[in-house]
């Protein structure tokens, strides 16, 4: 098919893997191998999605690692293996392990009790083909078979047990999933909730279960962009919450890698992100919308009063049972004509009473406005289980032993006896535990579970005990009421009435104990029959105890809702000092992030330095290795710092002969005085040169130089051994040829002085090497006038006949007799000089010459 967006590189295997993700769900396995580039990372994250199996190559037996890289990095990779191990690991996920339920089903309690004991969240409500899946992972790393064996791994090592938790959190998110239902949202919802408000109004949305914060930042583009499209600015404020800590972290950062670029078109990264070398930030301006925090969905208190939920990647993963606790939550923090924006494989079957469909190709639901708060609340955590939960090993032991009968009775004695009416509340009002002897003032029903003291209480004095729990819970004191009127059962009765805060350590902490005080009671019908015969003073005077009482229950509400206005103003406060040192937080952030940039640069030209560092060593050890130098590095007390291979012909060294002192080793070479020479070049920086011989008779050439640091600081000598043998023979040789030549040429000398005839010998270019006493005197010449001169430059052959009748000799050659030269010099006795040539070798010495001899007529 045509590329959608040719303004991309064509990355076929993510196209694969999310087909193959599509039509085979949790029996595909993506195993991504040696490769340059991204491609794959964002369909191994749609087989993750679709719980299969993904491998990734071991990048250190990778040829071209960015693919296995960039693949680990975004967190859905389960194993990371050789390529050897990747069958035998391909082949136990296909075989499985036995997993059947009825016959784990102890032992997988048993990791959940351990979970919850160590991290306190409970995973028993999810999924069990999720939590399986999981479970079998580890079992894999660990090459266990049975679950129980992995069950005594969970008891010895905490760490493990963090790594389940983690792998129980499903962290797989990307930005735009289902970029349809996006488009939806924007056409369909945003426009009725934007519609209906007025310009000042700020909406709120909750993203539960956000995960590394790409779908908390996908609704905030997408809302920025209708508010620009429309013009309709107001104020957003978008809640993201997980409960795992790790990926809130990436959330609230902002930074994501590069392979975003293909869930985020191009228009959308240039216009609300910045691109980092190889990620991208979200910009400033969506980032102030979100605030991301920790929160248990099932334990915690929900956000109230939002107009949007978005919960796209959670509900799936959870039960039946618990989503249909989940959904009337949404449904109670929903305000009316609130939207429910659900994923593609998630519904609110059987909630179709408390949510109305908008889109089903979308999953956009609407909040009816039901009476469905009671509903919710209903199936809010029942704190009184969460705080028994809470009991330490010690208190539960305790308690579990107080068994005997006798102290049950007396326990049960004391309580009915000296125990004041009383309840136990926590802050939000909802009732723990009721006194018996509070059936007297309330209807106490059988079952307390989700029971809040609105629902029990008298209208009189319903809002002074919300106030006084308030009160109480804020200044962590007592607080009482007096004179407060309760009718029940045609009863008036008049008490006292205390709220103490519980500040013991234990499951009671930060409880509330309600006391009920009896002042008086009196039957009503007598109280009104009582009240026709009193006289108009006797009224007069109830009528001024009534409005005391009166005063006094609004002096009480008015100072609670002083309290309350105190405290909402150090809440504000609170909240803008939080503000503020997020604003530190986000720019302490970023100048680490700008520091840790500069020690990355720095890293790299620290690993280059050391690149070429090693490189140079490398060229100095061939250098070294090549010339066959034996080197000897010593530090300034002679110690030895390093040697080359070829130096341990001469003194026996290993490497842990490495800081020794030179003086302790005994050498192959005859050279006593290398210690005293080496300290004399210490002390001079002078270099020094010898030459010695070694017991097996091979000369050396040692140089000792100066060890200079490249500050030009002198630290130690430097001590190389140069074999010179052949250079020895060698001079010898020259030596003996010298005195053959010698020899030679003092015979040729004698040779040609014993002759009659003058005689020269010339070199090959005719210069003039000897001559014989016969030449200097019958041409009244001296040496100096002749020797190491061209023949033609002696007057008396300075003939051009000579000269090129000489120069054909050697090339040709040729010789030449009979050659006859005039002479015109006056006063000489001859007329012609007769000259004979003949080329001469000297075997020995390797060189041609000329003989000329001359007959004088």
């Amino acid at each position: 098919m045509e590329q959608t967006e040719p303004h991309y590189t064509n990355l076929p295997i993510n196209v694969f893997f999310r087909s193959l993700a599509m039509y085979k769900g949790g029996s595909a396995a993506a195993i991504i191998l040696s490769g340059t580039g991204t491609d794959g990372s964002i369909g191994a994250r749609d087989i993750k999605l679709n719980r299969g199996m993904v491998i990734a190559q071991e990048p250190a037996s990778a040829k071209f690692d960015q693919m296995p890289v960039s693949a680990i990095n975004t967190g859905v990779v389960d194993f990371v293996l050789p390529p050897e191990e990747m069958s035998r690991q391909l082949t136990r996920w296909l075989k499985k392990i036995d997993m059947d339920d009825s016959k784990n089903s102890s032992e997988l309690q048993h990791i959940f009790m351990i979970v919850r004991a160590k991290t306190g969240y409970d995973f028993s409500c999810y999924k069990l083909n999720t939590i399986h899946r999981r479970i079998e992972k580890q079992m894999y790393i660990h090459h266990l078979t049975s679950m129980s064996d992995y069950v005594k791994v969970l008891r010895d090592s905490p760490q493990e047990v963090n790594i389940l938790f983690k792998s129980f959190l499903i962290g797989v998110t990307r930005f735009f999933r289902d970029s349809e239902a996006f488009d939806v949202f924007k056409q369909t919802a945003l426009p009725e909730i934007f519609n209906k408000k007025p310009p000042d109004y700020c909406i709120r949305v909750w993203v539960p279960g956000c995960s590394t914060g790409e779908e908390v930042y996908s609704i905030a583009i997408a809302i920025n962009e209708y508010m620009e499209e429309t013009q309709n600015h107001c104020c957003v404020q978008i809640f993201g919450t997980d409960i795992d800590r790790d990926a809130l972290s990436v959330a609230r950062s902002g930074i994501y890698s590069d392979i975003i670029e293909h869930d985020v078109s191009s228009g959308r990264l240039k216009r609300y992100f910045t691109k980092e070398k190889n990620k991208y930030k979200i910009n400033k301006e969506i980032r102030s919308m979100v605030v991301f925090g920790e929160q248990n969905l099932i334990k915690d208190p929900p956000f109230t009063k939002v107009d949007i939920i978005s919960c796209r990647n959670l509900l799936i993963y959870l039960n039946i049972a618990l989503q249909k606790k989940i959904l009337p939550i949404f449904h109670y923090s929903l305000k009316p004509q609130g939207v429910l924006f659900l994923g593609m494989s998630e519904s609110v079957a059987g909630y179709s009473d408390l949510f109305e469909l908008i889109s089903k190709k979308a999953k956009l639901f609407e909040r009816k406005n039901t009476i469905s708060q009671k509903q919710a609340i209903k199936n809010f955590p029942d704190l009184s289980q969460h705080h028994e939960s809470t009991l330490s090993d010690s208190d539960k032991v305790n308690i579990n032993s107080a068994k005997p009968e006798n102290n049950f009775m007396l326990k049960k004695y004391l309580l009915n006896k000296f125990v004041p009416p009383c309840m136990l509340v926590n802050k939000q009002g909802d009732i723990l535990y009721i006194h018996e002897k509070l059936k007297k003032y309330i209807n106490v029903p059988s079952v307390l579970d989700d029971l809040n003291i609105t629902d029990v209480m008298h209208h009189n004095i319903k809002n002074i005990l919300k106030s006084a729990i308030m009160a109480a819970s804020s200044k962590k004191k007592e607080m009482t009421y007096h004179d407060l009127v309760i009718k029940h059962h045609n009863h008036i009765y008049t008490i006292n009435l205390k709220v103490l805060f519980v500040n013991e350590p234990g499951s009671l902490h930060n409880m509330l104990l309600v006391i009920f005080e009896e002042e008086s009671i009196q039957d009503a019908k007598i109280i009104r029959k009582t009240v026709k015969e009193i006289p108009a003073n006797k009224k007069d005077k109830i009528i001024l105890e009534l409005k005391t009482n009166l005063r006094h229950t609004t002096e009480n509400l008015q100072a609670t809702v002083e309290e309350l206005e105190s405290s909402n103003e150090e809440l504000q406060s609170m909240n803008e000092e939080l503000q503020s040192t997020n604003e530190e937080i986000e720019t302490s952030k970023e100048e680490l992030n700008s520091l840790n940039e500069e020690l990355v640069i720095m890293n790299t030209e620290l690993q280059s330095r050391i690149d070429k560092l090693a490189t140079v060593h490398d060229d100095m050890s061939n250098l070294y290795n090549s010339t066959e130098v034996a080197t000897f590095f010593l530090d300034n007390n002679l110690c030895i710092k390093g040697f080359t291979p070829k130096a341990q012909e001469f003194i026996h060294l290993i490497p842990a002969d490495i800081g020794r002192s030179i003086a302790h080793f005994a050498t192959t070479i005859k050279y006593e005085k290398l210690i005293d020479d080496a300290e004399e070049v210490l002390r001079t920086l002078n270099q020094k040169t010898v030459e010695v011989q070694s017991k097996t008779d091979r000369w050396f050439l040692v140089r000792i130089l100066p060890y200079r640091t490249l500050s030009n600081m002198i630290d130690g000598v430097v001590v190389t051994l140069t074999d010179i043998t052949e250079h020895k023979e060698t001079e010898k040789k020259l030596s003996h040829l010298n005195k053959i030549l010698e020899n030679a040429l003092t015979c040729w000398k004698n040779i040609l002085d014993a002759l009659m005839v003058p005689s020269l010998v010339l070199t090959v270019d005719l210069k003039i090497v000897s001559a014989n006493r016969a030449f200097y005197k019958n041409f009244h010449l001296l040496p100096e006038d002749v020797i190491d001169k061209k023949i033609y430059d002696v007057k008396e052959f300075s003939i051009p006949m000579i000269r090129d009748t000489l120069e054909k000799i050697y090339p040709e050659g040729n010789l030449f007799e009979g050659f006859e030269i005039e002479t015109d010099y006056p006063g000489d006795s001859y007329q012609k000089i007769i000259i004979n040539a003949r080329k001469i070798y000297n075997a020995e010495f390797g060189d041609d010459m000329i003989l000329l001899a001359m007959e004088l007529k």
